[in-house]
C-alpha cells in the first residue's frame, strides 16, 4: 500500500500485533491467549491518527490478510462507527464469533479469497493447528449479507484474464440490493496469498498468487467508490 497511499495521498498505517498474531475473536491465536484486546488497540490507533495525525474519521479503511483478515472483519463487527469500509484478504469469520457479530451500522465489505487455498479453507471448516473452526469465504459473505440486509441473488462478473500463465481467474460476485455494499471476489485457482502480492513462501505450501487481480489497488477502488 506504500506506493499507492503516496500516489493517491492518503495516510498508510501498518499496525503490529502482539506474538505477529491478532486476537481476532476466534480466542486461539497467541495474542487471543495472552487476554491481549486488539479490538480497543485499533480504535485506539484510529483515535491517534484522527486527533493528532490529520487523518479524516470519514474514511478510515482497515484491511489485513489471514489472521490480519479475519480481525479486519472482527473490527467490522465491534467499532463499525470508526470505519467508513473493510476489506478482508484470506480471511474470513470464526463460526462462533460470526453468531454474535451485531455491527451498530452497515459497513461496505469487500472479501477476496482463493478457493485453492490450502491455510485457510475456502469451505471453512476446523482450521489446522488448532486455530479455530471457521466460517467458509461463501459463508462469511452470506452472513454480511444479513447483517448488510441484503436481499436477491449477487451479480456475478468474471474478470479480465490479465496473465494467462498464473494459473487463476477471478470472478466478482457484487450484491447490488444492500444498505451497504457487499462484494466477494473468488480467485479460482488462488492460494493464501495476496493477489498481485509477493509471493512470500513457495507455492507448494501457499498456493499460486494471482496476477489477474491488484488486490490493494481494487480495495482502494471500492472503499473510495462506496464511501
Amino acid at each position: 500500500f506504500t506506493k499507492l497511499a503516496q500516489r493517491e495521498q492518503f495516510i498508510v498505517v501498518y499496525p503490529d500485533g502482539i506474538g505477529r498474531s491478532w486476537a481476532d475473536g476466534r480466542g486461539t491465536s497467541p495474542a487471543s491467549q495472552e487476554g491481549v484486546d486488539d479490538v480497543a488497540f485499533l480504535a485506539a490507533l484510529v483515535d491517534e491518527f484522527v486527533q493528532h495525525h490529520h487523518a479524516d474519521a470519514s474514511k478510515v479503511f482497515v484491511t489485513g490478510m489471514s489472521n490480519g483478515g479475519f480481525m479486519t472483519l472482527t473490527l467490522a463487527c465491534r467499532i463499525p462507527e470508526k470505519l467508513a469500509a473493510v476489506g478482508s484478504v484470506t480471511g474470513f469469520m470464526g463460526d462462533a464469533f460470526a453468531k454474535t457479530c451485531a455491527p451498530t451500522k452497515a459497513i461496505p465489505v469487500a472479501i477476496i479469497a482463493g478457493d485453492t487455498d490450502p491455510i485457510v479453507p475456502y469451505a471453512g471448516g476446523e482450521l489446522k493447528g488448532g486455530r479455530g473452526v471457521t466460517l467458509g469465504a461463501e459463508a462469511t459473505v452470506a452472513r454480511w449479507a444479513e447483517l448488510n440486509g441484503c436481499s436477491g441473488a449477487p451479480v456475478t462478473t468474471q474478470l479480465p484474464d490479465v496473465d494467462p500463465n498464473d494459473g487463476t481467474r477471478v470472478e466478482r460476485r457484487e450484491f447490488t440490493n444492500c444498505r451497504s455494499p457487499l462484494r466477494l471476489d473468488v480467485v479460482k485457482g488462488g492460494g493464501h496469498t495476496w493477489p498481485s502480492g509477493d509471493k512470500y513462501l513457495p507455492e507448494g505450501i501457499i498456493g499460486k498468487t494471482s496476477r489477474d487481480l491488484d488486490a490493494s489497488a481494487e480495495l482502494w477502488r471500492f472503499w473510495t467508490t462506496v464511501n
